[in-house]
């Protein structure tokens, strides 16, 4: 029985058919989004904010980030969608050797991108919505008239989508359809429905990632010893190689707490939708 765990969706990213083709690729995924922050390190001497506007200074390290990271997101949603249809093939299947059997881990080809327009589409549209909704209230709260409304009403936006966004992605992976999904009214009547179990989620998974992050630095920090015993650690490709273990690492979280958010949504919003 699957419960939808975030320890169970970590066995998911695990389990299946041609799994070292699947980590190998969002490894090198990770790598490509890495080596630019890599070299605007080293380039820089390892000062963050002089590393930071050499990467904007250069439209070549934005376009590598920004690819490699539009790439994960068709395998994320293609991920989320296959989480979302486990929970559902457990309730309407029969055979249960076949839900079990079910792979969540998305096979590396093109098949990812075979809904790229409504993608692109329902992610413009979500992020356009979100910037502009901030800026216009960070604007009110600057005028003294509207600060004491602006401010709380800010707060209050800006925590609801902080509950309701992951559930909205949801509804759209589950069979990429922008119809229905791109409604702002979503922010705010969403909220009432996960508010319990997204919040029991979000204490989960910070644990989770505090884990995540104590493994990060024991391996991160044992290979850049070893690179330095080497006289590697300015060695631009093995640094690459060593740090792009963090990138891969939140990669791997991510889609562990959207497994646990594909649950919760199906349990409490489409199930509830259906009654």
């Amino acid at each position: 029985m699957n419960n939808g765990g975030l320890i169970e969706g970590l066995q998911k990213c695990y389990k299946g058919k041609n799994l070292a083709k699947k980590h190998v690729f969002l490894y090198l995924l990770a790598f490509v989004i890495t080596y630019p922050i890599a070299y605007a390190t080293l380039k820089t001497g390892g000062n963050e904010t002089y590393a930071q506007l050499y990467i904007l200074k250069n439209p070549l390290f934005l376009i590598l980030i920004f690819a490699a990271s539009l790439v994960f997101g068709f395998y994320f949603i293609k991920f989320l969608h296959n989480a979302i249809k486990l929970f559902i093939w457990q309730d309407t299947q029969n055979n249960q050797e076949r839900v079990n059997a079910m792979e969540i881990m998305p096979d590396v080809r093109l098949d990812i991108f075979k809904n790229w327009w409504n993608v692109l589409k329902f992610g413009i549209i979500w992020c356009l919505t979100i910037v502009l909704t901030i800026i216009i209230l960070a604007l009110l709260s600057t005028i003294p008239a509207f600060n004491f409304l602006a401010v709380p009403i800010l707060f209050v936006v800006m925590t609801c989508m902080a509950f309701s966004i992951p559930y909205i992605i949801a509804g759209f992976a589950r069979n990429y359809d922008t119809k229905g999904n791109i409604s702002p009214s979503l922010i705010f009547t969403l909220v009432p429905k996960v508010f319990i179990p997204a919040t029991i989620l979000g204490l989960k998974y910070f644990i989770f990632a505090i884990c995540v992050a104590i493994v990060q630095s024991i391996i991160v920090g044992i290979s850049t010893g070893i690179l330095r015993i080497l006289n590697l650690h300015n060695n631009l490709f093995f640094l690459t190689l060593v740090f792009a273990i963090f990138v891969y690492a939140e990669f791997i979280s991510t889609l562990v707490f959207y497994y646990a958010v594909a649950n919760i949504y199906y349990r409490k919003i489409e199930l509830e939708r259906e009654i």
